[in-house]
């Protein structure tokens, strides 16, 4: 998500780490999986020049995870977006502190207010009057069309916060359940669109912007 007035680009659970967790499991993942996520993170930051990255908690996926080439990987691709980098601690981020020098970022408190927003991981957190914005759900919605079926991440906002979709390749996400009676909406990404999903009920979608 860009924040342009604050030149702010936002991003929540990217579980680092999480596949080389399971490497030690006996499940081998292409080791370029994560690569080509935090490159086209990287893109977007230069493309947008902008000045601060904003990560809404599981930067980390687990401190088993934190290996040797995940510490030097990271570093690498920081050192190709030298933008400043915040994250708000998440349920996952365990042992944040081994990496928050190498990496060049600066944890936050769990909930951080910055102009008329207030962000956090979990959408439970936020407690004030401001509009919120978090992750931790990692929402998601299935389209159906006969036998074909398809899932998209997505973005699930109401009136009273916006909750963003993990960024991470291995986090599927769960189905999207209203918060409460007020209206919401949902927005899910399919490759280089944007698209309002109308009626998440009848799954009808209409494109709308392109990300």
């Amino acid at each position: 998500m860009w924040w342009p007035t604050a030149s702010t680009y936002i991003v929540a659970d990217l579980h680092l780490g999480r596949a080389e967790l399971l490497g030690t499991r006996g499940i081998a993942l292409p080791a370029a999986m994560m690569g080509h996520v935090l490159a086209s993170l990287a893109r977007e930051l230069l493309t947008r020049n902008a000045r601060r990255l904003l990560v809404l908690g599981d930067l980390l996926h687990a401190p088993a995870g934190i290996t040797p080439e995940l510490v030097e990987r990271v570093a690498a691709w920081r050192r190709d977006a030298p933008c400043e980098m915040l994250v708000v601690p998440g349920n996952h981020d365990r042992k944040i502190e081994r990496v928050e020098r190498e990496w060049g970022m600066t944890v936050t408190p769990p909930v951080w207010r910055d102009g008329p927003f207030e962000f956090a991981h979990a959408p439970d957190d936020l407690a004030s009057e401001r509009f919120g914005w978090c992750g931790h759900l990692h929402p998601a919605i299935t389209m159906k069309a006969g036998p074909d079926a398809v899932k998209l991440r997505a973005f699930h906002i109401s009136d009273r916060a916006g909750i963003l979709p993990a960024v991470c390749p291995l986090a599927s996400g769960g189905g999207i359940r209203g918060r409460g009676r007020t209206p919401e909406q949902v927005f899910a990404i399919a490759g280089d669109h944007v698209l309002e999903v109308r009626s998440p009920s009848r799954r009808s979608i209409t494109p709308r912007t392109r990300a």
